[in-house]
């Protein structure tokens, strides 16, 4: 009798977290084939916790769009962020993670237009679901003032920063 392993989904999240944990310590590049090992393991066994799902193509996306790879990349921040706008119908901070991630890697990108729909998404998240006083209110409406200031529109801006 020989014994099989059964593909459990703990072991997704044992890898989604193995990952995160390289890219919060600025290893993207170890991180990278570990999100994609994630992604590869949820879709290959049809694991049901999409939620880590989506946070391996958003962290995927980091990753990717720190070596300039936006092409790849973008496709990857979107696919993390339908997940998750399936997933929960409700404003949640999940959601506000990845909108913030993409809405900052586009500001980085000097792409202003198109990063100030995800700014302003994200800011609608935060004063939804942040609780009372939470510092990402905060930083929500900085980032879209910045997106704004950067286009020229600072009457917009100002009350923002």
């Amino acid at each position: 009798m020989g014994s099989e392993i059964t593909p459990n989904p703990a072991l997704g999240l044992s890898l989604y977290n193995w990952a995160a944990t390289l890219q919060n310590a600025r290893k993207n590049e170890e991180a990278e084939p570990v999100f994609r090992e994630v992604i590869a393991a949820y879709e290959t066994f049809h694991w049901k916790d999409e939620p880590y799902l989506a946070a391996a193509h958003n962290g995927l996306a980091k990753c990717l769009d720190g070596r300039g790879e936006f092409a790849e990349a973008d496709p990857m921040y979107q696919k993390g962020l339908q997940m998750r706008r399936q997933l929960d119908k409700t404003p949640n901070m999940d959601l506000g993670y990845s909108l913030n991630d993409f809405g900052d890697a586009l500001l980085r990108r000097k792409e202003y237009a198109a990063a100030e729909p995800y700014w302003r998404e994200y800011v609608s998240v935060c004063e939804a679901a942040a609780p009372p006083g939470d510092w990402r209110k905060l930083a929500a409406k900085s980032g879209l003032g910045s997106c704004l200031a950067a286009m020229g529109r600072f009457a917009e801006a100002e009350p923002l920063l």
